[in-house]
């Protein structure tokens, strides 16, 4: 019986921890593209190629258009530590023209928008690189107003840790061609004051139905 009651314990725990975070919305997008012009000067038209996702499931795409590259691979789920909230978003864009005289450019990009139930604590984390171009990572909502990126070609590490209340934030990831490069991973915990009140009252449940 008490194997059982920690077993539901641990999923009421879990569901409560899952519940103190929404996602709203999110929109991944990789995109590349090159105007092609050859030697003697000759416009050959515009190629590009691009994939983008608005629901919540692993975004794994690449995309290349004449010289340019686009990477993502980025997941909204629930980790192994009592269902820990996490947002893991890897990405990359680089390229130079493919034709002699042309131009062009790659953006690797995700916007994740949540609310947030109960306050608790936070924790993002990564590298950002850029060279002729953008690699960032920034977290904004009530109270919070992050923005980590660097100017060098060797990817900078960043963490940051802190309280978030309730409302809605916005997670967002940006890399733009000729370089740039994100690693990023972000974490909630709720407050331990609102798990600990749900495990206690399904021990407590579990108890009187036992009597």
């Amino acid at each position: 019986m008490l194997r059982k009651a920690g077993i539901l314990s641990a999923l009421l725990i879990a569901t409560s921890v899952q519940a103190q975070i929404s996602p709203v919305s999110r929109v991944s997008r990789v995109y590349g593209w090159e105007h092609m012009i050859d030697l003697g000067h000759n416009d050959l038209g515009t190629v590009s190629s691009e994939q983008i996702s608005t629901d919540f499931g692993l975004f794994d795409r690449s995309v290349g258009a004449g010289g340019y590259t686009a990477t993502q691979r980025s997941e909204i789920g629930f980790g192994p530590d009592v269902g820990v909230p996490f947002v893991s978003v890897w990405a990359s864009a680089y390229g130079n023209p493919r034709s002699t005289f042309g131009y062009g450019g790659a953006e690797s990009s995700m916007t994740f928008v949540f609310d947030i139930g109960e306050p608790g604590e936070f924790w993002l984390e990564g590298s950002t690189s850029q060279f002729i171009g953008i690699g960032s990572v920034s977290l904004t909502g009530p109270g919070i107003d992050i923005l980590a990126f660097s100017d060098s070609l060797t990817p900078v590490p960043f963490a940051f840790q802190g309280q978030m209340g309730t409302g809605r934030y916005t997670l967002a990831v940006m890399t733009t061609a000729d370089f740039g490069s994100v690693q990023a991973l972000f974490n909630f915990v709720p407050a331990p004051g609102t798990v600990g009140l749900a495990g206690a009252g399904l021990v407590g449940m579990l108890g009187r139905r036992r009597r």
